[in-house]
């Protein structure tokens, strides 16, 4: 653990998380994708991936949209998005990378942030203060994990 400080979690409904659409356009690369398909397991939300290479094969209950070409990350997310809105079952839809990895708690601190700020769009940010982010004062070998990752009750507006 990076900090003897508890852990602040947020909390989120169930339902909410379950009405939830993580969409993750990948090309290639799928070990990356299957890890943070793995970090999303951690909730119940459902997860969309646009397979760009054609090449993607799932690992759990991931829905896979092929659009036999490469659209690239947005045009991928704007696949996406119409296809969740034409579903109408999703209340929001939370755009990834593939190349990441989420803290814990990840979805319930985006609807923590929706919940308490009013938001009708919340980004995800790191405060650059995580010693990851400054790989200079890592020791030899050192290698910090997103679970250990600390999150803060913040939301700032912008």
């Amino acid at each position: 653990m990076l900090t003897d400080t508890p852990r602040w979690v947020p909390s989120a409904d169930q339902k909410d998380l379950k009405r939830t659409l993580v969409v993750i356009p990948t090309f290639k690369n799928n070990d990356l994708t299957w890890a943070v398909i793995n970090d999303c397991l951690r909730e119940p939300v459902r997860t969309l991936v646009v397979d760009n290479s054609g090449d993607y094969q799932a690992i759990a209950n991931e829905r896979i949209i092929c659009p036999n070409q490469n659209l690239g990350w947005l045009r991928s997310n704007n696949l996406a998005v119409k296809s969740a809105i034409l579903d109408r079952f999703w209340d929001r839809v939370v755009l990834l990378n593939n190349d990441l990895r989420l803290a814990v708690s990840f979805f319930s601190g985006i609807l923590w942030a929706e919940r308490h700020s009013g938001a009708s769009i919340v980004g995800a940010s790191y405060d650059f203060l995580w010693p990851i982010h400054r790989p200079e004062q890592l020791t030899e070998g050192q290698q910090l994990e997103a679970h250990e990752y600390v999150p803060e009750p913040r939301n700032i507006p912008t």
